[in-house]
């Protein structure tokens, strides 16, 4: 809610009766509540005296169209700030990997070292993902790695050899990595070769 449309709303409220009815915080942050009758030192608990707090109206008014940033980095550089805050969005995207690719919430475990298990097994995945990411060139999101990964499956024709498959963007991640693995039939030990693959990519 802008200070504009949050001011009209505080407005209303100087009304007590709108004022005890809504639950909305809005522009409640600029009313000035009381409950003593000033004249008579009466207090009143169920018709206050509600007005507009206007040093809290000025004071909000100086920071009209600029986005404050508050932080305890004092020895950053604004440039440095700025930057810093630009790249929040990667913080909150490795929530979200974490809650839908990895379903870290709601956890289905009781015990305490049995939950830490749990995040830590979601955020060392989390982890492998984003080194997957960085070496593609953060082509891939982090779902449709997840996606290329699970699609890959090896069946054993006869003793020792396997037929391997995968979808085009597990192919296309091995050519990223520089990983030569374009092989229909492979052998045993080739095929263990690849199972921590991104241990094995090119430097």
């Amino acid at each position: 809610m802008g200070q504009c449309s949050a001011l009209d709303y505080a407005r209303k409220l100087t009304h007590p009766e709108l004022f005890r009815q809504t639950t909305k915080k809005g522009g409640k942050k600029y009313l000035e509540i009381q409950y003593k009758d000033k004249k008579t030192g009466e207090l009143k608990p169920f018709n206050p005296l509600i007005t507009i707090d206007e040093d809290k109206v000025t004071f909000d008014e100086q920071f009209d169209g600029i986005n404050v940033i508050v932080t305890s980095e004092t020895q950053m550089s604004d440039e440095e700030i700025i930057g810093y805050y630009g790249q929040l969005y990667k913080i909150e995207d490795c929530f979200k990997v974490t809650k839908t690719e990895f379903n870290a919430k709601p956890i289905y475990v009781r015990l305490e070292e049995h939950i830490e298990a749990h995040f830590l097994t979601c955020f060392l995945a989390l982890v492998l993902i984003r080194v997957l990411q960085h070496k593609t060139n953060w082509v891939y999101s982090a779902g449709r790695i997840i996606e290329a990964m699970n699609s890959a499956q090896a069946f054993e024709l006869a003793t020792g050899f396997y037929k391997v498959t995968a979808n085009e963007d597990l192919k296309s991640i091995f050519k990223l990595l520089q990983i030569d693995f374009d092989k229909d039939i492979v052998r045993y030990e080739t095929l263990n070769q690849f199972n921590n693959f991104w241990c094995t990519t090119k430097k």
